[in-house]
């Protein structure tokens, strides 16, 4: 907090630390006060001392009298099982205040907590965007690909220099850790070189007077323009999991993320620290699973947590969201990066502005974690000031939990991860992600055409689906070995390596574990699907091998006029015949005609063991090209949706057309879009596209496939009716929790979308003497919602609240 200087001078005297300093004993004092003067009055007379005295002492009876009944009224609701509903509206009345009267400032002392629980009074600076000791490095998001391509030169050597120059100021800190070495807290450490600095530490609440029970391995870690914005933590233990979620209550946690998966490579990273189902009590933390939801790269869990803290009614409940990212190895990064934006965007729109601290652990809560804060601040600081400075954040926020962002691969992550949120700002979008309430304007806003670049939007989003950072022939290798070439119908479209599905064969030369499929993550799993191309002649049985291997049951065949052509081939054996493939076998049991699609039922069986697996194909003609009206396309994803619940199959879905192309990759995009709106009630169709087109370049053909995927999501939104999808007469609790950010449609259509219309509205108040009427609006609003709901049973809880919130018209201020 910057100083004020008072001068002291005659007839005037400030209180400092309890001690009186009279201007009659001192003509001039200068004195440093932490906190905003708000009056400096001359000293007054005798009389009026007393009458002062006298009128303070009714004051005091007055607002004593006030606080009794306030107490009373809070403890008749207490009992009536009314609390939580009053503690959430009083909470947020007091952040309204704490908001007014106590601006942020740009230093701050950090002292472990934002409540009082420093040690040693270290003092670090805060970070804030317009410090100008953090501008050095800043970048400005218009210069930032050209920046981070030239980082990229020499095998990332720009990157490394960089992340060595952070390491060596960082060997510098020398901030003492004492807690976390005492004999009593060393079992507490999952790993002895990751320790906590005192100053930034959490404290928990202990009522050991030594405060030997207040250790967790956990820093605050700043944010942008907020300090203390996260907890940084480590991987709970079983003998710091009772700990873990003390600091959780306490702390007032809403968002928790995981960043590791319980093991990795055959080695504990995280202990399972929450109930898989029905509740579970941790020291005194009651928590209950509510709900998991599994998306294809990570896991959202909902927590209701009571604390019982030794009373002998449970307190109020608490709602706890757990991102879990479950495809982020340990000290290294993902394979893609726009999963990991969606994640942090999402998990961190999930705490609400007046909540606490976001949770953030991985294994050591250094590594991953780290990269989880520096990405989420930055894309805060680029929507607020369009620049960013990472290696100055950086060093900032390792002088608060040492070895943030351990490695140089993380390091570069970071930069990639933010380019992708910066290609689509700078085509102006802040987020594409399509809700009920923007679809319509961003699918109409597709044909609008920049003069500038010649381009429409359509054509610029398809220009960044079609663009990859550090391309080369290395990617897809496989594809281009000489013994697989004349396994490929066509060059053009080879699997990417580390999606590639790898064939397990009992053949040992070179290339016989090659098939050119591609796995696809789907809603739920990174390897939902399998895109392939139609089977030729010398690759009919790895085709059948790669189902054998998968255990897949339902194959989805998509058709034009290719099988005219001479090398499409049936892939599968006539009624009476038997087809070898080695170790297993593949009959054909039934062939029948159904609406507009064939329906072939095989069985393979081992020839080595006592076991079979049956097989389906669905094959499809002029998909989706035939369809129509548009809406009709969904009719072969609903028949595939209903054919998988029946057989009961979480195998992948194997789809192939002629080459693996556009209409495959369709097929999946859709089925994939179909049940995104079923959970979510949202749509990223440039998130879907770009990454089936990672995964497998080459899919795409043209801007027209992706105007397609667009059109079919607006049918989505428009007229399917699916079962237990998205209320379009209602807004969704996941829209409300996830998108805060309205899409704001540009004024004027011949101008791009400004940046700074995606920034959200400044939530300062206003005026200085209008805290009582807006707490007021607030709580009325709040009122009539509750009200209307428990008006029959419950009526008279929402009296008594009334009574607590406006028992005295006047601000307690």
């Amino acid at each position: 907090v910057s100083a004020n200087v008072v001068d002291v001078k005659d007839n005037y005297s400030v209180v400092v630390e309890n001690d009186l300093i009279n201007g009659n004993s001192n003509e001039k004092v200068n004195v440093s006060i932490l906190c905003p003067i708000t009056r400096i009055a001359p000293i007054p007379r005798a009389s009026a001392r007393r009458e002062n005295r006298i009128l303070g002492g009714i004051i005091a009876g007055l607002v004593l009298s006030i606080i009794s009944l306030t107490a009373l009224a809070v403890f008749i609701a207490y009992r009536k099982g009314f609390m939580p509903d009053c503690r959430r509206i009083i909470l947020h009345y007091v952040y309204l205040i704490r908001k007014k009267h106590h601006p942020r400032s740009n230093l701050v002392q950090i002292n472990g907590s934002t409540d009082g629980n420093g040690s040693n009074g270290t003092s670090v600076n805060y970070f804030d965007g317009n410090n100008k000791e953090f501008d050095s490095t800043s970048i400005p998001i218009n210069q930032f690909a050209g920046y981070v391509a030239r980082m990229h030169k020499d095998g990332d050597f720009g990157f490394v220099r960089l992340f060595e120059d952070i390491c060596e100021v960082s060997k510098s800190y020398t901030f003492p850790a004492d807690v976390s070495q005492l004999e009593y807290n060393k079992s507490k450490n999952r790993y002895t070189n990751i320790l906590t600095y005192d100053h930034s530490r959490v404290k928990l609440s202990s009522e050991d007077r030594e405060g030997r029970g207040n250790y967790i391995n956990a820093n605050y870690v700043d944010g942008h323009q907020r300090a203390n914005a996260y907890i940084a933590t480590q991987g709970p233990m079983p003998n710091t999991i009772n700990d873990f979620w003390r600091m959780i209550w306490e702390k007032d946690v809403s968002v928790l993320v995981m960043i590791t998966n319980i093991k990795e490579r055959g080695r504990v990273k995280c202990d399972l620290y929450w109930p898989q189902e029905g509740s579970e009590t941790y020291g005194t933390i009651q928590v209950t699973l509510i709900s998991t939801i599994p998306y294809a790269y990570y896991v959202k869990r909902i927590f209701s947590i009571r604390c019982k803290a030794n009373r002998k009614r449970i307190t109020y409940e608490r709602l706890v969201h757990q991102f879990h990212y479950t495809d982020w190895p340990d000290h290294g990064v993902p394979l893609f990066t726009l999963p990991v934006l969606s994640f942090i965007r999402r998990s961190s729109a999930c705490n609400p502005e007046s909540g606490g601290p976001i949770v953030v652990h991985c294994s050591a809560g250094v590594g991953r974690t780290g990269t989880y804060i520096v990405v989420d601040t930055m894309l805060k600081k680029i929507r607020e000031q369009h620049s960013l400075n990472i290696p100055s954040f950086l060093k900032h926020i390792r002088q608060q939990r040492n070895f943030l962002v351990q490695t140089e691969e993380q390091f570069i992550f970071i930069y990639d991860v933010l380019l992708e949120a910066i290609q689509l700002l700078n085509i102006g979008y802040n987020d594409i992600e399509l809700n009920e309430q923007n679809f319509d304007y961003i699918i109409q806003m597709l044909d609008y055409f920049d003069k500038d670049s010649n381009l429409t939007r359509l054509d610029k989003q398809f220009q960044l689906i079609l663009s990859q950072m550090k391309t080369n022939d290395y990617q897809q290798s496989f594809g281009q070995m000489e013994e697989n070439l004349s396994k490929n119908r066509t060059q053009a479209i080879l699997p990417y390596n580390p999606c590639r599905v790898v064939l397990s064969t009992e053949r040992k030369q070179s290339g016989s574990e090659y098939i050119n499929a591609s796995y696809m993550h789907g809603c739920h799993r990174v390897d939902e699907f399998i895109i392939t191309q139609h089977p030729m002649m010398n690759t009919i049985t790895d085709f059948w091998q790669m189902i054998w291997n998968t255990n897949t049951s339902i194959i989805v065949s998509l058709y034009a006029d290719e099988k005219s052509q001479p090398d499409v081939p049936d892939f599968w054996p006539l009624p009476s015949q038997i087809m070898d493939c080695g170790s297993f076998s593949v009959c054909l049991i039934d062939e029948r005609f159904e609406c507009e699609y064939i329906y072939r039922d095989f069985l393979l069986q081992s020839t080595e063991e006592d076991y079979e697996l049956r097989v389906k194909i669905v094959s499809s003609t002029y998909w989706p090209d035939a369809c129509s009206p548009l809406k009709a396309s969904f009719n072969l994803i609903n028949t595939i949706r209903k054919l998988r619940l029946s057989i009961k199959s979480n195998s992948p879905i194997v789809v192939h057309d002629l080459f693996g192309g556009h209409r495959a990759a369709t097929f999946c995009a859709l089925y994939t879009m179909t049940e995104q709106m079923e959970v979510e009630g949202i749509l990223n169709v440039y998130e879907l596209a770009k990454l089936y087109h990672t995964k497998r370049p080459g899919i795409w053909r043209h801007n027209g496939d992706l105007f397609f995927l667009y059109r079919c999501a607006e049918i989505l939104f428009r007229e399917l009716k699916l079962p237990n999808s998205y209320n379009s007469n209602q807004t969704s609790s996941y829209h409300r929790r996830y998108l805060p950010h309205q899409y704001i449609p540009s004024q004027a259509l011949d101008e791009p979308v400004p940046i700074s219309s995606y920034a959200s509205t400044s939530t300062q108040p206003t005026s200085t003497s209008s805290t009582t009427s807006a707490f007021a609006n607030v709580a009325q609003t709040v009122m009539d919602s509750f009200s209307k709901r428990r008006q029959k049973s419950r009526s008279y809880r929402s009296q008594t609240l009334k009574k607590i919130l406006f028992l005295n018209n006047e601000s307690p201020l």
